[in-house]
């Protein structure tokens, strides 16, 4: 086993880490191969001139990230099927807390992908919500990576110095461009250009936003798309017609209240994109409890499409993102870097696709 006598101590890396990484670049690279016995920790340690507890932390990481194996009384040897361990565990980390996550229809659609296609490969879950530390409780052992899901980006440099400590990360359902951590998300600035076009196509020019959580990457990108496009066919979005809730679950007593004085008031919008599913639904009831008539006195566009907002009377027009597909995606990223061990930011964005449906028609006639 060729080694480096020095490593770069108070480097971007912590030195346990740094040799992890040397080794596993011989396992990769096949100068250590399925089999091979590795020195002891007093050589290895003698070899890169650091302290048997320091050698220890790195052959440890290797084998309970599954490229090494111990064996009593014989030494420690290159794993047969390196990088991935049955029964691994992988932490996804929510901000919600577990229970609602999994029964919500965006988080849960996003979970229950997640963990059949970890299943698949002996990957287990482990749920947690943003309020429960991601290291997890004192003595705990960390899991093999992490799988961030819709993260706020004050939580961004946790996850920054989880990667460099060597588990890998991977953020999904957001498009933060932190330095160094993966993400998976569909174009949510496409979803609203797709938006604005389609209104602006049925003559709409009275038009307005409506959304949840204003620090966001999704609700952010979803109107700028939204603007960008109104924009460029001479449309004007008044700030005083862009509505931005503290949340995305529904319409808050204060915000419904504002809506009605705007759609029932002089010049009233003719069509509303919402930027998000429960924000349409409670929408439409607006509409429909103040005697209007969608589409034909007010057009609705909703983000997303998840089961319950088909069954909407009209059947709702929406913007869908490839949910399954973004979180299998996520899970190969996660997979792959467990095998490889490897730490490389990868960045997809999918594209969304618009549904026409029943909720959107040509512009009243003044």
């Amino acid at each position: 086993m060729n080694v480096q006598k020095l490593t770069q101590k108070g480097g971007p890396k912590p030195v346990h880490v740094q040799i992890r990484d040397v080794i596993l670049d011989q396992i990769r690279s096949g100068v250590l191969r399925p089999g091979d016995r590795l020195p002891s920790e007093v050589e290895i340690a003698d070899r890169f001139g650091v302290s048997r507890m320091t050698a220890n932390k790195s052959i440890l990481a290797l084998v309970q990230d599954g490229w090494l194996v111990r064996e009593k009384g014989r030494g420690t040897f290159v794993a047969s099927s390196p990088g991935i361990v049955e029964g691994q565990v992988c932490r996804v980390v929510v901000p919600v807390d577990s229970i609602g996550a999994i029964g919500d229809v965006y988080f849960g659609t996003l979970y229950w992908t997640l963990q059949e296609r970890l299943q698949e490969k002996s990957v287990r879950i482990d749920l947690r919500p943003f309020h429960s530390a991601p290291l997890g409780e004192s003595g705990e052992a960390p899991p093999a990576g992490y799988i961030v899901i819709d993260p706020p980006e004050s939580s961004l440099p946790l996850f920054a110095d989880l990667r460099l400590g060597g588990r890998p990360v991977v953020l999904l359902g957001c498009s933060w461009n932190y330095p160094g951590l993966s993400f998976v998300d569909s174009d949510n600035l496409l979803g609203g250009l797709m938006a604005a076009n389609h209104l602006a196509d049925l003559g709409h020019r009275e038009l307005m936003f409506l959304g949840g959580c204003p620090s966001d990457s999704n609700t952010r990108e979803r109107l700028r798309g939204f603007r960008i496009a109104l924009r460029a066919r001479g449309i004007d979005l008044p700030e005083r017609r862009v509505v931005i809730m503290d949340e995305a679950w529904g319409i808050d007593p204060g915000t419904e209240a504002l809506l009605e004085s705007v759609l029932l008031g002089p010049g009233r919008p003719t069509a509303v994109f919402a930027a998000g599913p429960k924000i349409a639904f409670a929408l439409l009831g607006i509409v429909h409890r103040l005697g209007l008539r969608c589409p034909e006195d007010i057009s609705i566009v909703a983000y997303d499409d998840p089961d319950f907002i088909r069954l909407a009377y009209p059947p709702m027009t929406t913007v869908r993102q490839p949910l399954n597909q973004m979180a299998f995606l996520a899970a190969d990223i996660l997979l792959e870097a467990l095998r490889l061990g490897s730490t490389d930011s990868r960045r997809h964005i999918l594209e969304p696709e618009f549904v026409l449906r029943g909720t959107t028609t040509v512009a009243p006639s003044s």
